[in-house]
């Protein structure tokens, strides 16, 4: 048998005139079973470094607990757990380029966020770009909530701009006469006067 802290056995440690003692042998192995159960149960203490391991009911006590307010509990395990993982470093950035980014990555991949100075706009607006389905209401919602969360106050959206993947094939008619080779197919959603 292990004699760790998890596995400890106290009537391993008894000098040899108490091991013979029946009394003595049974006392110890009481304290060593009292040991190994405390033990156990100071596992369920530690919780940030056990996020993988934790069941969803305890995840969303933690996101309260932990204030993370853009948190949603239809999420699912896995979106909840990186969500979580993520938010002690977006509370220390918030209002941010990066708080931004990262609340909404769990949630989106791929995201990002174009400042007004990198693409000519006007002061403190921004863009956002979101991989996502275009579609779907309840997300774009969603998604304005997050980012309205953690943006600065100062600043506003300008647009949002959802991309979704096109998987599989596509075929694109032209009516019109090509001037060159070239032809590329963007599928972008704007989302325009975004406050």
């Amino acid at each position: 048998m292990i004699n760790d802290v998890y596995n400890f056995d106290f009537t391993r440690t008894l000098p040899p005139a108490l091991k013979e003692n029946p009394e003595m042998l049974a006392i110890g192995k009481v304290i060593s079973e009292a040991m190994r159960e405390n033990m156990n149960l100071t596992r369920n203490a530690v919780i940030y470094a056990r996020i993988n391991e934790l069941p969803e009911d305890i995840l969303d006590i933690i996101a309260r607990d932990l204030s993370v307010d853009w948190y949603d509990d239809s999420h699912d395990i896995e979106i909840k757990r990186q969500v979580i993982k993520d938010s002690v470093r977006v509370h220390k950035r918030l209002g941010t380029k990066f708080a931004v980014e990262t609340a909404l990555s769990a949630v989106y991949p791929d995201t990002f966020v174009q400042e007004w100075f990198e693409y000519g706009g006007e002061p403190y607006m921004f863009k956002i770009i979101i991989t996502a389905d275009p579609n779907n209401p309840d997300k774009q919602r969603e998604a304005l909530e997050k980012i309205h969360f953690n943006k600065n106050l100062r600043s506003h959206v300008e647009e949002v701009v959802y991309r979704t993947p096109i998987n599989g094939e596509a075929t694109a008619y032209v009516g019109v006469k090509p001037i060159s080779t070239f032809i590329r197919i963007n599928t972008e959603v704007k989302l325009y006067g975004m406050d």
